[in-house]
This record gives C-alpha cells, sequence and structure tokens, in this order.
C-alpha cells in the first residue's frame, strides 16, 4: 500500500479548500442583505417579469443584468430553476468569488514557486476572507465578477506561463479587462495600471500597441452591444461616457453617465481655484 506524501495531497488540498470556502460562503448568504442588491435584484425582476432586457438601464455595469436575465432565463428554461433574484445574484457573486480566490492561487504559485504550499494556501484564506472580498461574494454585488476578469487579464498579461510575447495573452487579458470593465466601468481604469507596469518592465513598444488596440476596440464594442441592446442612440451613448458630465463633479445626474474627460477637466479647474483664489 502507497503511503499519501504532503507532495500528493498538494495536489488536491486547493481544491478541497476551495470547496470548503464556498461551504462557508453559502451557509451566510440567508443572512446578507443590502441595499444595492435589492435593487439589482427589483431590476432583474423586472426584467424577467416583462421579459424584455431593454426594460433595464444599468450604464455603469452594462454587463451584470444582461448577462444574468441570460442566464436567470436559460436555467428556467433547462432545469426549472426558480428562486428568488436576489438570491440568484448571491449565488452569481459567490461563484466568481470562489473564481478570483483560484485565480490568487495560481498567480501565488508563480510568483514564490509551485513548491511553497503553506504560502499558496495563505493567500487563498487572504483571497477568501478579506474584508472586500469576503462582503462582495455573500452579497447580491456587481464587483465579484470584475475583480475576477481583472486578475485573470493580470494572469494572463504577467504570470501565465508559456511565451508573453504571442498574440493570444494579449487578447485574452485585454477581453477580461474589457468584461471587468463590463461589471463596473470603473474597473477599465486597470489599463492605467498595465500601461505603468509596461513602461517600468520595459516592455516593446509594439507590444503596449497592440495591447491597447485589442483592449480600446473591444470597450467599444461592449459598449456599442450595450447601447444597442438598450435601445440608446450610440453617437449620443459614445459621447456621454467619454467625453460627458460626470455626476460627481456635481452635474446633472444622466442615466447613460459614466467617466468623464470633460468632467476630469471640471474638477480640476475646481481644485485650482480653491487652492489659488482666496476665500
Amino acid at each position: 500500500m502507497t503511503k499519501l506524501s504532503f507532495k500528493s495531497i498538494s495536489k488536491w488540498l486547493p481544491g478541497l479548500i476551495l470547496l470548503l470556502i464556498g461551504l462557508i460562503y453559502f451557509a451566510f448568504l440567508p443572512v446578507n442583505y443590502d441595499f444595492d442588491g435589492t435593487v439589482f435584484s427589483q431590476f432583474l425582476r423586472h426584467a424577467l417579469v416583462k421579459n424584455d432586457l431593454s426594460v433595464t438601464h444599468q450604464p455603469q455595469h452594462p454587463l451584470y443584468i444582461p448577462l444574468n436575465y441570460l442566464l436567470y432565463t436559460a436555467l428556467k428554461k433547462t432545469i426549472g430553476y426558480n428562486v428568488l433574484e436576489y438570491f440568484h445574484l448571491q449565488l452569481f457573486s459567490l461563484f466568481f468569488g470562489l473564481l478570483t480566490v483560484w485565480i490568487t492561487y495560481k498567480i501565488l504559485k508563480q510568483i514564490v514557486g509551485p513548491d511553497r504550499y503553506c504560502l499558496h494556501i495563505a493567500g487563498m484564506a487572504l483571497a477568501a476572507f478579506a474584508y472586500g472580498p469576503w462582503y462582495y461574494s455573500v452579497e447580491a454585488e456587481v464587483h465579484m465578477a470584475g475583480l475576477f476578469f481583472v486578475a485573470a487579464g493580470i494572469y494572463l498579461l504577467f504570470f501565465k506561463p508559456g511565451d508573453a510575447d504571442k498574440l493570444t495573452p494579449s487578447a485574452g487579458a485585454a477581453l477580461c479587462f474589457v468584461l471587468a470593465a463590463g461589471f463596473h466601468l470603473t474597473n477599465g481604469l486597470i489599463a492605467a495600471a498595465v500601461l505603468l507596469i509596461f513602461i517600468l518592465e520595459k516592455k516593446p513598444i509594439g507590444k503596449m500597441i497592440r495591447f491597447f488596440a485589442l483592449y480600446g476596440t473591444f470597450l467599444l464594442l461592449a459598449l456599442a452591444i450595450f447601447a444597442v441592446a438598450s435601445k440608446i442612440n450610440l453617437v449620443d451613448f459614445y459621447k456621454n461616457q467619454l467625453l460627458g458630465n460626470d455626476i460627481l463633479a456635481g452635474h446633472k445626474i444622466s442615466y447613460w453617465t459614466g467617466f468623464s474627460i470633460g468632467a476630469l477637466w471640471d474638477s480640476l479647474k475646481s481644485v485650482a481655484n480653491g487652492i489659488l483664489v482666496p476665500a
């Protein structure tokens, strides 16, 4: 009879720990409710009752409701799925929370080496039970799916074993970052961090241009799909998303308002006036 070694156990231990984390998350779902989750579940229920995705608009996270609408509808037709919309969105968060823990484990293996098992497990625990990931993995929120795709993009671009100079990792990472922005548009700012890493690591300029060309193309395409599906004029939508005014800068709220270059300039002028102009 062959004795089990720690090395052989370590092959299935991460999966077992991930399962345990999932069970802990699941046990806490019934006692976790927040305001945003009730709003999102109401949007999802409205679309499901009307059987029409265009009745809800969430431009700040354009992928969240459409994907859950399609997923809920497919499950209902195939297996008779009929749970509360809030609980469905919690399950969605839990699923992506576990995927985020798993991708963190894979990144750690590349950073600290494959044989440092204790650090791998400690990293999984930190990723699972730090306040932010824990909170958003048990709530009906948009953030865990976005965090997973950010982490997956970073893994593909900087940590996945293989030839990092090929087109596939860049395209995969660009797509992941666009999907992350689809769950919350501010996730798209990860592109600034990627640019900084490219510069600090002195990556070839051609690779930088290729990545950001892919990223920009995928992002504009994703926004176009959302605008068309939501029956919003595409030109106006792009103008408001990219150049319009931002509600955080004190401008009038628009239901399609997003990150704004124009609002950024207004905000900087306000800061300058506050510093330079005497009271």
